[in-house]
């Protein structure tokens, strides 16, 4: 069985991540844009997938947009899940 291809698929690599010549004012607006575009294309449950495997790939958590989320919502999501992980542990 095969996967419905997500609407991310068919976009420019360059809306989801930052170009080594661009300010990082520039990125931040282009990277709330491809927070919305996610949000708004990708139904929930692909979100969620996407960011999931993200967060199960260290190198996916440190750049770029990936399941509505910034890389810097990415690692607190993370942070929080070890912090709850330690809690539980306790």
């Amino acid at each position: 069985m095969t996967r419905p291809v997500p609407p991310c698929a068919n976009t420019e690599i360059d809306l989801w991540f930052q170009r080594d010549d661009e300010s990082n004012g520039s990125w931040q607006v282009r990277q709330q844009a491809a927070v919305a575009f996610c949000r708004n294309a990708c139904s929930p449950a692909t979100r969620e997938a996407c960011l999931e495997q993200a967060l199960r790939h260290p190198a996916c958590k440190q750049f770029g947009v990936v399941g509505a989320t910034t890389a810097g919502q990415r690692r607190d999501i993370l942070t929080a899940r070890r912090a709850e992980q330690r809690r539980a542990a306790a």
